[in-house]
């Protein structure tokens, strides 16, 4: 479907500054600001908030047959089917429920099921199916009329979970038997992709929502006066597929969790406060509704990314805010601007002597957080960008002082170069490929890129007395620099690593359960 330009048109509510996607309406920017905080909006927030904004800005479009709605309306069956007593809940009371939805009189909010069907009888046979498909799995999973249900749809409001205020309701709660005792077990239901077996190389969100329903479920039943009743566990159903899995409720992976819900409620407020939601590029940008407006989307790489049927650029009008001028450009206008960090020297062609690599004949001035990194062209000094480009170029001229090197434009230029890929790559190994100047994981890869100097030294061995190096010095160690740039690179990520297993829980604190058995040799590393 191509959207109407008139209804997507959104340059009057939102700008694209650099790597960061700017609220320029007050009324959606607070919209955007709520009391709490859900796992979805955790989960949005964590991946890209330009496009968590990006989704809340655009109008909606109703369509039956999308995975969204298809979800809601097996979500809806299963809530129904359980709230039966336990001897009908079989398929047949399954379909009768199905069928009887497009019978209802809709109440307000809820989808009008009939007028979406119309009357073509084809249309209504594919979303039986549909639907049909999409639940039935339940049956695969487990036998319905075995169930002890506790509540289903259960509303977690009011409360705080990890000391951020949340909101969530659970598919359905479970009373099981566990030693004896009667307890509870949270029940999700998933009708998308199958991840039963999630990959540990990736986060799991699924799990996380779990882990933050585990939590939220104990602390309403202190609230509301069933102390005594423990929670036993989690884990997901999906009924499209027939699998289920498990969730890791430990108290380490609960405090992962928890830490990551309270992250996500800080960066989005402070990204309210500023008014700038930052970019996150990834291999889903193809499902994001700006995906054709934005200005460092990823390639797309999957063959079912759907950008293609995304509104254009044109369609989504939001302007692009050049630094040199600053100007607002409406989307798909050829204007170009010189790159932030491109600085001419007085010849013309380049930066010819040290002055000029930090002068392009602007006055230096400072602006507002949400204007992005630079200004005038110029790189903002108060941004945290700005901290580690030039922190980075102060340690590489510390590291030329120290073997013995003529600090000038083109050793200088040479060490940054050297140590920044070190920088980015540690960065980008962290994280999910991030390489942003301005953000923490940067910083951390630029501390421990300070142990990996003092503990492997760069390669360029003594200095003859009464001499000093120069360019052609630092290219006759090229090879070996290269081999020290990728073993650099691998310590400063075990550096972080290691720090993050701490946090996680992953590391145990007595020591002596890391000690190698003898016989195993030495760690190498």
């Amino acid at each position: 479907m191509t959207p109407d330009s008139a209804n997507f048109y959104l340059g009057d509510k939102l700008a694209w500054v650099g790597h960061h996607l700017v609220v320029t309406d007050p009324d959606l920017l607070a919209k955007l600001d709520k009391p709490y905080l859900s796992a979805s909006t955790a989960k949005s927030v964590h991946n890209c908030p330009a496009c968590w904004v990006g989704a809340k800005a655009l109008p909606g479009s109703f369509d039956l047959f999308s995975p969204t709605e298809k979800g809601s309306a097996a979500h809806l069956v299963l809530e129904e089917l359980f709230q039966l007593p336990p001897g009908r809940r079989d398929a047949k009371h399954a379909a009768a429920i199905l069928t009887g939805l497009p019978r209802r009189d809709p109440e307000e909010g809820e989808v009008d099921y009939a007028q979406a069907l119309g009357t073509d009888p084809v249309r209504y046979a594919q979303w039986i199916s549909m639907v049909t498909n999409a639940y039935s799995g339940i049956f695969t999973i487990e036998d319905p009329t075995q169930v002890e249900v506790f509540a289903t749809e259960l509303r977690l409001d009011g409360i705080e979970v990890g000391g951020v205020p949340f909101k969530g309701f659970i598919d359905r709660v479970d009373i099981i038997e566990q030693d004896g005792n009667r307890a509870l077990f949270v029940r999700d239901y998933k009708t998308g992709a199958d991840k039963s077996e999630p990959n540990p190389r990736f986060s799991d969100d699924h799990g996380d929502q779990i882990r933050l329903y585990v939590e939220a479920l104990r602390r309403w039943l202190t609230e509301n006066g069933e102390p005594n009743l423990q929670v036993a566990g989690g884990g997901l159903y999906y009924v499209e597929h027939g699998t289920q899995r498990e969730v890791d409720i430990r108290p380490s992976a609960i405090r992962q969790t928890l830490a990551g819900f309270a992250t996500s409620w800080r960066e989005l407020h402070s990204s309210l406060e500023s008014a700038s939601f930052e970019v996150k590029p990834s291999p889903l940008c193809g499902w994001c509704p700006l995906v054709n407006s934005c200005p460092v989307a990823s390639p797309k790489r999957n063959p079912k990314d759907p950008r293609d049927n995304a509104p254009q650029a044109v369609e989504l009008g939001i302007p692009v805010l050049r630094r040199n001028p600053v100007t607002a450009v409406p989307a798909g206008d050829e204007i170009t601007a010189p790159a932030a960090h491109t600085a001419v020297g007085r010849n013309g062609s380049g930066t010819s002597d040290m002055e000029d690599t930090m002068s392009n004949g602007k006055p230096w001035r400072e602006t507002k957080p949400w204007e992005g990194d630079t200004v005038d062209g110029h790189i903002m000094l108060a941004s945290p960008a700005a901290t580690a480009v030039i922190g980075l170029a102060s340690m590489s001229a510390e590291q030329l002082h120290q073997h013995g090197f003529k600090v000038g434009p083109t050793t200088l230029r040479l060490m940054t170069s050297l140590l920044a890929k070190v920088v980015l790559d540690t960065q980008a190994t962290i994280t999910d490929g991030s390489t942003d100047w301005a953000q923490g994981a940067n910083t951390r890869a630029r501390g421990a890129l300070h142990t990996v100097l003092t503990l492997r030294p760069l390669p360029f061995g003594d200095l003859p007395e009464g001499t000093e190096r120069d360019a052609e010095d630092f290219a006759a160690h090229a090879e070996a620099l290269l081999a020290w740039q990728q073993r650099a690179t691998t310590f400063a990520a075990a550096l972080l690593r290691t720090g993050i297993d701490l946090f996680d829980g992953h590391l145990p604190l007595n020591f002596t359960d890391l000690l190698p058995a003898r016989g195993q040799g030495r760690d190498a590393a």
